[in-house]
């Protein structure tokens, strides 16, 4: 890899994304702008409507034309690669198997570093595209796969503990010095009192305000029940509709984010089926703070993965700590592990059977009964979430481990 300290050159690092926008929460807002941050110079390459160029907090983000997910983003990788082999890097950072792949062509011609953001077990995920007899050689190809490129990849970046599942290894991550682990918590600036700036530019105090909201003495009739983020079958909504309609509490549900299997439609005639138009709203994505905004409006959080697939027993998303984060105190599944783990020892919610709608709507009711203890209950996840789960520990050792493979961006050059 060429030095670009001794060449008195700032130390670029290329993010690649063959899925991920833009934008993306964990991509471009935590690890893109912490190291951004940290004076390194940072590009992220990501597929969008429009091909162009822009520069938001210091990112210089390009941005390329894809034809869309699956097998036909396939198509756009050539623009990947041709866009990353344009810039004068020092690392890739790829966030996808795809880019991965890319990833490491660019780095053998640019003598770059290559760095893998694991977010998940593909294994797994791939694998449950494919028909029951195919699943298990599917998933033995994609971790025979992870392997094969392992040797070409400096370090590894796990977005949680089990997505290690792919790689060598079990005492993960504390003896081995290529795996670093930064975890999709909770980002301060939206959660803290002050007036740092968010993604907009404006003051983020959407979480400052939740309490509040919620204590005004004012006793609401409808408990707010709020989901934010990708929506499918799969992530529950079936089930929250029924829940919706077997409450004895009046329940009003918002969704905001996308149906990322394209189930809108039967979303909307489900509602319309069960007599629940005038209490369920869905809105498209929303700016960082924006949702912050909206959760500080609501009751509860809402995570409703469905068991039988093996990235929802492992989850970790980010809602779990944006609801943390607003105070809001949550409804989570049982046997998804860590969240299970985290909602458990923070005492900040009720872990449910999702596939219940009973289940689902008893802890509606019990949230209309006992609205004090749930107001606890989000009062104690704010606490933990700005005393642990937050985003700034996991960034230092995403900008350490950087330093560590490219030296210190902010060190003097030498004369």
């Amino acid at each position: 890899m060429r030095d670009s300290r001794l060449k008195g050159a700032v130390v670029k690092i290329c993010f690649l994304s063959s899925l991920h926008p833009p934008y993306d929460k964990r991509v471009f807002h935590k690890e893109a702008v912490a190291l951004a941050e940290a004076g390194f110079d940072v590009v992220h390459i990501a597929p969008d409507k429009v091909a162009g160029a822009a520069e938001h907090r210091d990112v210089r983000v390009v941005t390329f034309c894809s034809p869309g997910s699956g097998l036909r983003r396939c198509l756009s990788l050539p623009k990947l690669f041709g866009l990353a082999l344009r810039e004068q890097i020092d690392a890739v950072h790829c966030n996808e198997l795809d880019s991965w792949l890319v990833g490491v062509a660019v780095g053998i011609l640019r003598r770059a570093k290559v760095v893998f953001d694991v977010h998940e077990i593909y294994s797994g995920e791939v694998a449950e595209r494919f028909p029951g007899p195919l699943r298990g050689l599917v998933a033995g190809l994609v971790r025979l796969s992870c392997r094969l490129l392992l040797p070409l990849t400096d370090r590894l970046v796990f977005a949680k503990k089990s997505a290690q599942r792919d790689f060598p290894r079990r005492d993960f991550p504390e003896q081995s010095p290529k795996y670093v682990l930064a975890r999709n918590y909770a980002l301060l600036r939206a959660g803290t009192a002050g007036d740092e700036p968010d993604s907009a530019g404006s003051s983020a105090s959407g979480a400052d305000s939740a309490s509040s909201n919620r204590d005004t003495g004012v006793e609401r009739d409808a408990i707010v029940a709020i989901h934010v983020g990708e929506i499918s079958i799969r992530r529950g909504w079936p089930a929250l509709l029924e829940a919706l309609r077997g409450a004895t509490a009046n329940v009003r549900l918002e969704v905001i984010g996308s149906f990322e299997d394209g189930s809108l439609a039967d979303f909307q005639s489900r509602v319309e089926e069960l007599g629940l138009t005038d209490r369920v709203t869905v809105s498209e994505w929303l700016p960082y703070e924006a949702m912050m905004e909206r959760l500080a409006g609501a009751d509860v959080g809402l995570i409703a993965f469905q068991p039988g697939i093996l990235n929802h027993t492992y989850a970790l998303p980010h809602k779990l700590f944006d609801y943390m984060m607003a105070g809001l105190p949550v409804i989570a599944p049982d046997f998804a592990v860590e969240v299970a783990e985290i909602v458990g020892a923070s005492d900040c919610g009720h872990l449910v059977d999702p596939s219940s709608p009973q289940e689902i709507a008893a802890a509606f009711d019990h949230l209309a009964a006992h609205r004090q203890d749930w107001r606890a209950m989000g009062a104690r996840g704010r606490e933990a979430a700005l005393r642990q789960y937050n985003w700034t520990t996991e960034a230092t050792r995403l900008v350490d481990m950087y330093k560590d493979l490219l030296g210190d961006p902010t060190a003097t050059v030498p004369g």
